[in-house]
């Protein structure tokens, strides 16, 4: 990467338990990633415009509007995409439920059928093995 050229920020979209946490644990050492749960809103994209001035490329999570997220780091000229991390939607509830002991709640799978009806508006989408394999191909 050239000095004067800002890493590329790959914004990891999908509803809750379905890897987007995995996917940056198993790309940490190639990746920077800053874990959204660490920063208030506001604070989240300040923190990854700051990080954009390094040489590593980035993962953030959106579990909350990505397109507002994408559309501020663009604004600051920064590269960015949209990856859809999924999974069947069984797999994704008994994931939560293992995590969280309790039934996945209704509007998480409104979301779920959302991302899957529209995934062609992502740069890439696939299940968390699927997205890990296609970042490692990009280094």
């Amino acid at each position: 990467m050239h000095n004067n050229m800002k890493p590329k920020i790959y914004v990891l979209v999908g509803v809750p338990a379905s890897g987007k946490s995995w996917v940056c644990s198993q790309l940490r050492e190639q990746y920077h990633h800053l874990a959204h749960d660490e920063y208030a809103r506001d604070a989240y994209v300040a923190a990854l415009k700051s990080a954009a001035q390094g040489n590593r490329p980035i993962l953030a999570e959106a579990p909350f509007n990505a397109a507002d997220l994408v559309a501020k780091l663009r604004m600051s000229a920064i590269p960015t995409e949209q990856i859809l991390v999924t999974a069947p939607l069984n797999t994704i509830t008994a994931r939560y439920y293992e995590r969280n002991g309790k039934d996945y709640p209704a509007n998480f799978r409104t979301n779920h059928g959302r991302y899957e009806a529209d995934s062609s508006r992502f740069w890439f989408s696939g299940t968390s093995s699927q997205v890990v394999d296609k970042l490692k191909g990009l280094l």
